[in-house]
């Protein structure tokens, strides 16, 4: 992916999630002009993430079923990894909880975050 897509807005971002969904991922036959899929924009957001998470947080609340879950995942991830505020963290967890609660993969990666931030007084 190339990187400036840490200047795009949330609709952006949005739009590139939806464009690159489950059926781009490894294994998966290519459609005519991708040159990446899910799992390499899913960890390109999970960096930025990790990086900028004020600039990214909105987007915890955009998260609907047409977005793939490795996004999630990978977000979650990126912001447990991030010098944000465990109480941003945690408030992250709580919205994509409300809205993909019934999603195995979303819910081991809000485990998996409100575990690497538990130290810091939920």
């Amino acid at each position: 992916m190339n990187c400036r897509a840490v200047a795009l807005s949330d609709e952006e971002w949005l739009a590139l999630m939806r464009r690159y969904d489950d059926d781009t991922g490894w294994g998966m036959p290519r459609r005519a002009g991708i040159e990446g899929g899910v799992v390499e924009l899913s960890r390109h957001l999970g960096n930025l993430v990790r990086t900028d998470p004020s600039r990214f947080i909105s987007l915890a609340s955009e998260f609907g079923q047409d977005i793939s879950s490795l996004y999630v995942s990978e977000f979650l991830k990126g912001l447990a990894e991030s010098p944000a505020a465990p109480s941003l963290v945690f408030s992250a967890c709580r919205t994509i909880w409300e809205r993909r609660k019934e999603d195995p993969m979303v819910q081991k990666a809000i485990c998996e975050a409100v575990s690497k931030r538990a130290k810091e007084n939920i």
